[in-house]
């Protein structure tokens, strides 16, 4: 008996124990070279299983993932906690890019008017989350003189002869058609 089985809850212990067990049948269904699992091996496994709580159909998914391609070495734990860390990275950021898309549904979908000069910035910083890409330091600049600092079309404004991070107010106004 381990430390670890004093102080996790017996479901825990089951699944991860089930995860390394269901792990090492498919792994020998699989690959020759897998020597038969007994009760010492499959309790080995569950032990480096249970930090990140494989569970068995993670393990099933990891193990059919390992031998999708020749591999030169039978799987071992680590190969399979690998592709389960990576197999939930992947399952969230598809969960953030669906989230981001029902964001953008949602906002297009939104009657509450919203001032028109914004409009174009939210859109390049949402096409750009969206396809996962950031955007560039440098913002971008409406193709119209601004009406305060007068900097040209496509330039950056200027504030006390200092390029401004934004544009100013009075020039996202004029690009929109938004005059007062």
């Amino acid at each position: 008996m381990t430390t670890t089985d004093l102080t996790t809850p017996p479901d825990v212990l089951r699944i991860v124990t089930q995860a390394a067990a269901t792990a090492l049948a498919k792994a020998r269904l699989l690959d020759g070279r897998m020597p038969v699992a007994g009760p010492a091996t499959v309790a080995a496994w569950a032990e480096i299983f249970l930090r990140t709580r494989v569970t068995p159909a993670e393990a099933a998914q990891a193990v059919a993932a390992y031998y999708a391609q020749p591999q030169p070495w039978p799987i071992m734990p680590g190969d399979v906690l690998d592709l389960v860390h990576s197999a939930r990275r992947t399952q969230a950021e598809r969960a953030d890019v669906e989230r981001t898309r029902a964001e953008l549904v949602a906002r297009r979908a939104d009657p509450t008017p919203r001032p028109k000069r914004y409009d174009f910035i939210d859109a390049a910083e949402l096409a750009a989350e969206l396809a996962g890409h950031k955007l560039p330091a440098v913002p971008r600049w409406p193709e119209t003189t601004c009406p305060w600092c007068e900097a040209h079309p496509g330039k950056p404004c200027t504030t006390a002869g200092r390029e401004r991070d934004t544009p100013h107010p009075t020039r996202l106004d004029a690009a929109t058609g938004d005059q007062p």
